[in-house]
């Protein structure tokens, strides 16, 4: 505060030596013939007018006063003198100290030169800064004084305050302006013999708003989608525009005049003048396009999708703003014709007796050309009729059983017998447990995985019943053409053996097969089985692991499954025809040992394999 007053002390001095340099104005001489008294009377601060200013001339000789007027925009006042006269110039204004002059002398052309000083009352230190950033900026500072009008206009600095000096009492209205920031008013009342240091440091905030737009459709009162907002000023120069989640956020200065306009796909534009609400929320609304939809003429037809043959079948198309009722069709009227409205989403339902139903999206984009052709849709049937033939695993002959029962959970399924045949309806991806029995065999009993055909040699399968072990009678010592007739009639059996086997090494069972993804084993494997029982037999050291492959085609757990039951299978072929199960270790190992890459049928087929490994020889 002390260097406040220090401050005002200071302004004082200097304007009483104004006042001094002002009170000592020089005189000059006219050539012309009247004697001129110019008065010019400026505010000593700002070099301007003095509002409220009274000039007096007082005639020291006759004691006669006369107001002198006061021209502001040369600011001076003028009048003639009597060179036998003395005079006294008296200046006054409200608010500035008083100025006197004497002129004892009056010449061709006088002039009083006044720089009328104010009374040093109070001062206000002036700066301002950004909102934002808290930065100093420039700005101007207009400070007016209703009661005399006095309006004064200050220029801030950036790096300094700026001091304005109150030159007398009343109640002062400052305005602080920056170009691109919105102004700030403060008010200031200064008493009659106030000396106080005041300041006005406000800190202007940036002239601009920011406005959202969001953009919906008029009837669904929804966003619309992929829509597109440009936003000009009154020159048609673009503003920046920014989308955060449907919505537009843009930023406008509070001056001027902007338009907008909005634009979408399947939508008319929207044009308009941008008002300024007080919520900052600009809604604009959006009219869909009326057109007439494209349509297009289109038919369908089922089909099995095993025997490809055409079925009876109910259809339904169904959009998001109808559902139909059903269309039923024949296997000898098997096509359903409709007309779709291009580019619309459809669902078509498809379903028919004895088959899985069928559901599945559908949008028309593009014409088709003509004739337009059916589009077939392939009904999977629920169950199969697959045929199981019941044979002698040595004579191949076939056999009629006394027992033979299938389920799926406990539950025996119908069966239908026709000869050694025996038909049933079987559905994919199901495991079915079979039992047949026949006096003379032994017991099969096998849980099985019936997997969707891929033709129809896939449902006929094939059952080999092993006959039970016989101890041979010695035959009567009687001589009689019955023991000639009595002897078995057998084909010859493959001599050979598997030769030079050594512990470790793998031997493939090229010629060993079973039905497609199944582990019923095809009567074509025996004569290579045989040939291993005969080399097994000849030699009792050997020991050996049954190991089953596959390829990657399909689930991997399935695909080990399957290999380990096809080595199981295998290893009950040999049990059975007399190998100790000691010797034979069964094991799969699915598709984790491929011997090729699985990139070709050639290279699966190679993978696709049963092999036996030498444990020990």
């Amino acid at each position: 505060m002390k260097k406040w007053f220090l401050l005002l002390s200071v302004l004082l001095a200097l304007h009483q030596s104004k006042a001094q340099k002002g009170n000592d104005g020089p005189g000059t001489t006219s050539a012309l013939g009247e004697n001129i008294l110019v008065v010019k009377v400026i505010d000593a601060e700002i070099n301007q007018a003095v509002p409220g200013l009274k000039i007096v001339l007082q005639d020291e000789t006759t004691g006669q006063s006369t107001p002198l007027p006061y021209d502001s925009k040369t600011l001076s006042a003028r009048t003639t003198l009597d060179p036998t006269h003395r005079y006294t110039v008296a200046v006054d204004a409200p608010g500035y100290t008083p100025y006197r002059k004497y002129i004892d002398k009056v010449l061709k052309e006088n002039e009083v030169g006044v720089h009328l000083p104010r009374k040093v009352q109070s001062l206000v230190a002036l700066a301002a800064t950004d909102k934002l950033t808290q930065k100093p900026i420039a700005a101007t500072f207009k400070i007016m004084l209703p009661a005399t009008r006095q309006t004064f206009v200050v220029e801030g600095k950036v790096e300094l305050d700026t001091l304005f000096v109150f030159g007398m009492p009343g109640t002062y209205q400052i305005e602080a302006t920056s170009p691109g920031y919105r102004p700030v008013k403060k008010e200031f009342v200064i008493g009659e013999k106030e000396l106080k240091a005041h300041t006005f440091k406000p800190s202007l905030e940036p002239a601009v708003t920011e406005y959202t737009f969001l953009i919906v459709d008029k009837e669904q009162r929804s966003v619309v989608p992929q829509a597109v907002l440009k936003v000009l000023d009154e020159n048609k120069n673009p503003v920046n525009v920014s989308r955060t989640s449907g919505k537009f956020a843009v930023l406008l200065p509070d001056a001027g005049n902007f338009t907008y306009e909005a634009i979408a796909v399947e939508y008319q534009p929207v044009r308009g003048a941008l008002d300024r609400p007080a919520s900052r929320l600009i809604e604009v609304e959006m009219t869909r396009r009326r057109t007439t939809p494209q349509t297009q003429t289109i038919a369908f037809v089922a089909q099995d999708a095993f025997t490809r043959k055409p079925i009876a079948a109910r259809f339904r198309l169904n959009s998001p703003e109808t559902n139909t009722s059903a269309t039923v069709t024949t296997a000898a009227n098997p096509e359903f014709g409709t007309e779709l409205e291009l580019k619309k989403a459809y669902r078509l339902e498809v379903s028919s007796e004895g088959y899985a139903d069928y559901s599945a999206p559908i949008t028309l984009d593009a014409p088709e050309s003509e004739p337009i052709k059916p589009r077939v849709v392939f009904l999977e049937p629920a169950a199969y009729a697959v045929t199981f033939t019941i044979l002698d695993a040595v004579t191949m002959k076939p056999l009629d059983p006394a027992s033979f029962k299938i389920g799926e959970a406990g539950k025996n399924l119908n069966l239908q017998s026709q000869g050694n045949a025996r038909n049933v309806n079987l559905a994919p991806g199901k495991r079915y447990d079979v039992r047949i029995g026949q006096p003379g065999y032994e017991l099969f009993e096998r849980t099985l995985t019936f997997d969707k055909p891929a033709g129809p040699n896939d449902l006929v399968k094939s059952i080999l019943l092993s006959p039970t072990k016989t101890v041979a009678k010695p035959a009567p010592n009687v001589a009689s053409s019955l023991a000639v007739q009595s002897a078995p009639v057998t084909e010859k059996a493959d001599e050979s053996v598997f030769e030079n086997l050594k512990r470790g090494e793998a031997v493939r069972l090229d010629n060993v097969y079973f039905d497609q993804s199944s582990y019923i084993l095809r009567a074509e494997s025996y004569p290579q089985l045989d040939k291993l029982v005969k080399t097994l037999k000849m030699n009792s050291k050997l020991k050996i692991e049954i190991a089953g492959h596959t390829d990657n085609v399909g689930d991997a757990r399935l695909n080990q499954y399957l290999s380990e039951n096809r080595a199981r299978v295998i290893s009950s072929y040999l049990s059975n025809k007399g190998i100790a199960k000691e010797r034979l270790v069964p094991k799969g190992y699915g598709q984790t040992k491929p011997v090729a890459a699985n990139d070709t049928e050639e290279n699966k087929a190679q993978n696709r394999r049963v092999e036996f490994v030498v444990l020990e020889n």
